[in-house]
């Protein structure tokens, strides 16, 4: 059984003005010591799908399921869930000088959170909260238990957050964009100890990123959406080597691969267009304005299923409806 099992989730976002149709029809399931990024442009549902998935508002849930740990979440009382996070779901927000309280010390922080889901209070909780800090390696943390968020760097301050996620050590960890405005070697030291930290309590990690490169080096299976739905799952190798939907091989496009360092001195290829609206429900797929690989009167009049192919990959596009049944002509180049 998933640690995490999502099926045809639809998440809306409410306006005065409008309905933001964020989520449309999301499923995937998510394992104990498996890690699975989520990548797609800005807009394209990542953010919207956490903040589901964790019960936060404004996302509000209005179809599917969302299985964890066996018990279905959707419809569950705000008491429940906010019992649930912290203690087996925890999330690590993009922002991390946003996320902290600017008028309460770390140590504080990291103790108050620690008061409400454990049952450790005075010296037991401050120690708790010092090694929680030491397991981030987080430099004189002794110091850093005395300080404010301005204070810290933003390494420092993404540390106190993975610290802080780690208190109960939960089952489910979403980490929305950890790496957000890191240079590159503290970007590595966080997801470092985020993955020493994850085998260490074996939880499930969703990623949720831009960033290829952090995908590639450290996740399992790989998920792309594009304007709120699911465009291509598979695992991170099939994904990278053999990217089948055309919005993938459009990501990918745009990147510079390390082993070709000539590809630096050439313009890099970009996706046309813009992302749709997600004030609207789409009839067809809601790539075909800015596809390459685009068959009017067909993708743009139909809706897409979400194809299972014999590889074990999922692919939202027309170009793959006759490998459901296992014959192998090769359309990745397209």
């Amino acid at each position: 059984m998933p640690l995490l099992e999502v099926q045809n989730l639809q998440v809306q976002f409410q306006t005065p003005e409008q309905t933001v149709y964020a989520v449309s029809d999301l499923s995937f399931t998510l394992d104990r010591n498996e890690t699975v990024g989520l990548v797609g442009e800005s807009g394209s549902g990542k953010s919207a799908t956490a903040l589901a998935l964790m019960g936060l508002p404004p996302a509000k849930i209005t179809g599917g399921s969302i299985r964890f740990d066996g018990e279905e979440l959707v419809g569950k009382p705000a008491e429940f869930l906010q019992k649930l996070r912290g203690q087996k779901m925890a999330m690590i927000f993009q922002d991390p000088f946003s996320s902290l309280d600017p008028t309460m010390s770390i140590g504080a922080q990291l103790i108050e959170a620690i008061r409400i889901h454990l049952p450790l209070k005075g010296k037991a909780a401050y120690a708790y909260a010092l090694e929680l800090l030491k397991n981030v390696h987080m430099p004189t943390p002794e110091q850093k238990m005395r300080q404010f968020p301005h204070e810290l760097s933003g390494g420092q301050r993404q540390r106190v957050l993975i610290a802080m996620a780690f208190a109960c050590k939960p089952l489910l960890l979403i980490a929305d964009e950890p790496t957000t405005a890191l240079d590159v070697t503290v970007q590595a030291q966080i997801l470092d100890r985020t993955a020493v930290l994850q085998r260490q309590h074996s939880s499930g990690l969703l990623l949720i990123t831009h960033d290829l490169g952090v995908v590639a080096e450290t996740c399992h299976r790989t998920l792309v959406m594009y304007a709120g739905q699911l465009m291509e799952a598979g695992t991170t190798e099939q994904i990278f080597r053999n990217p089948l939907h055309p919005y993938t091989q459009g990501l990918l496009a745009a990147t510079i691969p390390l082993e070709k360092p000539e590809a630096r001195r050439q313009p890099l290829p970009t996706i046309p267009g813009q992302p749709p609206s997600l004030t609207q429900k789409f009839t067809g797929c809601p790539f075909f304005p800015r596809c390459r690989a685009r068959i009017p009167n067909l993708c743009d009049k139909e809706k897409v299923p979400l194809y299972s192919l014999p590889s074990g990959r999922q692919v939202r596009c027309l170009l793959y409806a006759d490998q459901r049944s296992g014959t192998s002509s090769d359309v990745s180049s397209v």
